[in-house]
């Protein structure tokens, strides 16, 4: 751990849900697995090269949209980051 690439992604609960901004080495992985326990379809927004430290920075700049966690509102803010410096799936 550490070592390993990592992305920072958003991933969407539904078409008009809320959006995940987190970390992973594997996205798309990392959807599949959290896809498990969601009763929505989750859809991979978009995600770029980015570390633990980006993603907490996306956080903080993001807190008014927060709903929970790692979860926001989709905000046309949270969705200015997403198209900021993105690679689409």
């Amino acid at each position: 751990r550490g070592l390993e690439p990592t992305s920072v992604y958003f991933i969407q609960s539904g078409v008009d849900g809320p959006i995940k901004i987190g970390v992973s080495a594997d996205p798309v992985a990392r959807m599949a697995q959290m896809q498990t326990g969601m009763p929505h379809t989750l859809r991979l927004l978009a995600f770029y090269p980015g570390t633990r430290d980006d993603e907490q920075n996306l956080h903080k700049r993001l807190a008014t949209f927060r709903i929970r966690g790692e979860w926001f509102h989709p905000s046309e803010e949270v969705f200015a980051a997403v198209r900021a410096r993105v690679f689409h799936r």
